[in-house]
């Protein structure tokens, strides 16, 4: 399990101390309270909303405006495009939570992917849901949400250690050569 003092530290000592090439193991979210972290769930958003609009530029089938540049078919656009809406959704909230919110408790937060993402300590989705109805009101409504939270913001944690991880693998292969 790896556990992170409050303190500022670089996510190269995160991951160099953490040894996270198995993701298996617990990650405590305090690897995510970082301005590295943030720069890159910009760009994972910019990605995503340029896709979004792609997938639903595609969803129309005869009347889309430039047939010959179609990506995706009807059916998958349709299904892509309500995918990347969910996942917006989570990524703009967890954006607000982390620039907004800097009291929030990400230290206090340990994950472990199990069939599916499992929280194993502090009780921070109702304190989430709190501050992430301040840009959206509807957030909290419903009891999909908690289970669309847990999964997407455990797919960027991992995403984001697996990413420096392999930065950091190789940086480490040019040092030897």
């Amino acid at each position: 399990m790896i556990t992170i003092k409050p303190e500022n530290i670089k996510i190269k000592d995160i991951i160099m101390n953490a040894e996270i090439t198995n993701i298996e193991s617990a990650i405590n979210l305090s690897t995510i309270a970082n301005k590295e972290f943030v720069l890159w769930l910009k760009q994972e958003i910019k990605d995503l909303v340029a896709d979004q609009k792609i997938a639903k530029r595609d969803r129309k089938d005869k009347r889309h405006p430039c047939p010959d540049e179609r990506k995706y078919k009807p059916y998958e656009a349709w299904e892509r495009a309500n995918s990347n809406g969910a996942k917006l959704r989570i990524y703009y909230a967890v954006y607000h939570v982390l620039r907004h919110h800097r009291e929030f408790k990400w230290e206090e937060i340990t994950m472990k992917k199990g069939s599916w993402w499992n929280f194993e300590t502090y009780n921070w989705m109702k304190e989430f849901a709190d501050a992430a109805e301040e840009i959206d009101m509807n957030f909290s409504k419903g009891w999909e949400w908690s289970w669309w939270l847990r999964r997407e913001l455990g797919n960027l944690v991992e995403k984001f250690c697996v990413k420096k991880v392999n930065e950091w693998n190789a940086e480490k292969a040019l040092c030897h050569n």
